[in-house]
Formats: C-alpha cells, structure tokens, sequence
C-alpha cells in the first residue's frame, strides 16, 4: 500500500479529533487538516470520532451519537417565503430540479472523478439570493499551477470493508493514490449522507466516524434543509457537541464551467454551526457559511463566504471544484456518442439491441439499480456492423436501471439508462 500523504502534501485536508483526559473528558474538536479527499459538498465536514487517535483507557468512556434530519418545501398560493431573505418567489413549471435519478446516474460505480482545490482566493461573481430569474454563473479559468488535484474512482459499497465496518452506505469514493475511502448512503427524498472514511497508512487503518447529511435530495429551489449530530459522553460527565448543518437553495440557472461546458444549475447557501455544552448549557458557538452551485452533469463549486447575504462579486476561500470525467445518464438520456439501445423501455426476457460507432468485442454491460448495486453483467453477442444483442433476464425486476458499458481493461466507455417493464 502507498503511504498516505501528510498535512503538506495534501493541500487543504480538513480533519477532526477528539481528545481525552482521563481525570475530566474536555471532547473538543481540533483542526488537523483542511481537506477531505471527496468533499462532495461541505469545506469542513461535520463531527467525526477518530476512534484510532483515542488511547485505549480514555476509549473506555463511551460517547452517543445521535442523528436526526428534515427538510422543507411549502408553498402558499404558489409562493415560497424564503428564510435566507424573507423574500417571495414563485414555483414555475419550468423549474430546475437535480432529482434522485440524476444523484444515482452522478454516483454510478464505474465513473471517475476529478477534485480540484485552489490555493489562492478566486474572485466569481455567485449572482443574487432569490432573484426570481434564472441566471448564469461563470467559472472560469483560474490560470494558476497553484492548486491541488486527487482522483476518485465511484464503486459500489456492497461488499467493500469500509460498508462492512459501518454496516450501511451504498456508494464509495476511492483514491488509490492515497489508500482512502469515503462512504456515502444515498436516501430517496431525504439526502446524501456522509457515513464515514478509513485511511490505511502501512498497513494500519484509520476509520473516521462522521454521519453528515452532504446533500438534500432531490434539489429543487426554495428547499431548506437540516441536520444534526449530536455527541454525547454516556458516562454523565454532562459534555455534549452539536453539529448543526443547514442548506438552502437560492438560485438556478445555467452553469458556465472553462472545462466541462454549459449545464443546468441550482445555487445553495449551506450553513455549519458548532455548538458545546455542558449540563445543558451552551458554552462556545460557531459558525461559517459557503456558497455551492451544483450541476445536472454532477459536477460542483464550492467556496467560503463571509456571512450568507453576499452576493454579486465575490471573493472566495478554499474554492474547490470537483467534476464527473465521464458524461452522464442524467444529462442526456443515452448519453453516448458510441451506444444506442433499443427498445427502451425493454421488457424482461426480451432482446435488448445494442449499436455502436465502434467495436464492442470483448465488452460487457453492467446493470445498477439507482441505489448503485450492480444486479446483472449482460454479455453481448455481435449480429453484425457494431450490431449487437443481449437478452434481459426474467428474474429482473420491473424499474429503472442504470448500465455501464466496459472495454476489456474494465474501462467504462459509455453508459445510459434502460427502463424494464
């Protein structure tokens, strides 16, 4: 295994611990670090016990975690009081949404992404808060070296150690170049939730507990969220922290990446606040804001802001943009310049037909369900002229699925949606 990189290496690598004393427990939450490696969308992440960096009398002590979470979307007459500005706007049909299908097509084992992190501040203009118009957001290029890159490889959480150890999540982000593992549990109509990572550095793994909602789901403006997490020492010494996280989406419109395009986007204010107590009474609070913009491609930008009613030019800390290599289902139906299928919907036991702009030989197509576990490997038979054929097994259920279609170097090249009925 590869060592895993220090503080320096890793440009900005937030992490916390928790610290012991065994004659009075003073758990406080420390900064080690300023990036973790996905960051699929909070700068800091939430609480997380880092039960490796515990000594072995103080891990006697016992803490509680506790999780809890809601959302709201409720419109009046057709209008939406915003919290962020008391503002009023109205729901029209034409609205953006990143729905749960695209969120599955985002996290499709298979697929690679690419994390950037600035070093420098950036200077975008992040629009107005519930402007009532669809705007336009321009990212462009940073024309500077001085930045960090990781790549993530998307894998499917059954059967993986780190689902093993947590005992839930659908979805992994993996970077070998680090022997780093994220674990995310993708829940319809709720969020995506952050369970936890494990670091192995020679030989010796670390798993950091987390449980932080990284995400509504679906997105859709005027939606405000909350979570939070809650540690408490089980022995009554009376010490709690609090994690408070909140979004809100305040804009969509069309993002404008230097790289990757034009695509649909919805703009949110997320809040972080940090709350101590002991017996009950609140003893520190703090707080910090950022503002992130999040694509129909499943890419993202995210930058710290200084309170959550900025808006216009704004310069931006520790901007971080990640972004999907591969395109997705979610942006156009069968996404690919190589594959069509036909005929979709397809029903079970029946022939799926397959034309390609180049050879499929020695390439198989693999099913996912939209929670991200692959149900079926289908094996293409040639007909002729890139013409191929499979058929759908009858014991697959009725719903939407999501393919990926592989060269022989396990490479995915294209990938679709296919609806069986």
């Amino acid at each position: 295994m590869g060592r895993f990189p220090s503080i320096k290496q890793i440009f900005v690598y937030k992490l916390r611990t928790l610290k012991f004393s065994l004659n009075l427990i003073t758990m406080k939450i420390k900064l080690l670090a300023t990036f973790m490696i996905s960051l699929f969308f909070s700068q800091m992440g939430n609480a997380m016990l880092n039960n490796d960096q515990i000594s072995d009398d103080a891990w006697s002590k016992s803490f509680k975690r506790t999780f809890k979470n809601g959302k709201k979307l409720v419109y009046k007459n057709g209008f939406k009081k915003t919290t962020l500005n008391n503002k009023l706007f109205k729901k029209n049909t034409d609205d953006i949404s990143i729905t749960f299908s695209d969120f599955s097509s985002h996290l499709l084992p298979g697929l690679t992404r690419t994390a950037i992190q600035l070093v420098d501040s950036y200077t975008m203009d992040i629009g107005q808060n519930n402007s009532g118009v669809k705007e336009t957001w321009v990212f462009a290029d940073p024309q500077t070296t001085n930045m960090q890159t990781v790549t993530l490889d998307q894998m499917e959480a059954e059967g993986t150690a780190i689902e093993d150890s947590f005992g839930q999540g659908t979805h992994v982000m993996y970077s070998k170049e680090h022997d780093f593992y994220e674990l995310f549990d993708l829940q319809d109509d709720v969020d995506l939730l952050f369970v936890g990572s494990t670091v192995e550095e020679n030989g010796f793994v670390t798993q950091n507990d987390y449980y932080q909602s990284r995400s509504p789901v679906p997105l859709e403006l005027g939606l405000t969220f909350s979570s939070v997490v809650d540690f408490e020492d089980e022995d009554n010494t009376g010490y709690k922290i609090e994690y408070t996280d909140t979004y809100e989406v305040v804009g969509q419109g069309t993002l404008k990446t230097y790289d990757d395009g034009d695509a649909e986007a919805l703009k949110m204010i997320y809040k972080e606040e940090t709350r101590e107590y002991q017996n009950d009474v609140e003893t520190s609070y703090s707080v910090r804001y950022e503002v992130i913009f999040y694509s129909k491609k499943g890419h993202y930008i995210i930058g710290d802001i200084p309170n959550p009613n900025v808006e216009g030019e704004v310069v931006l800390e520790g901007l971080k943009y990640q972004k999907i290599a591969q395109k997705t289902a979610s942006v156009i139906e069968e996404n690919n310049v190589f594959t069509k299928l036909f005929p979709n919907p397809v029903k079970a036991n029946e022939v799926l037909h397959f034309e390609s702009k180049i050879s499929l030989q020695n390439h198989t197509v693999d099913l996912f369900n939209i929670l991200g576990k692959k149900i079926n490997t289908l094996s293409l038979s040639e007909r002729n002229n890139n013409k191929y054929e499979s058929t759908i097994s009858a014991n697959i259920a009725n719903g939407l699925y999501f393919y990926n279609i592989k060269n022989k170097e396990g490479v995915v090249v294209a990938n679709g949606k296919v609806q069986i009925k």
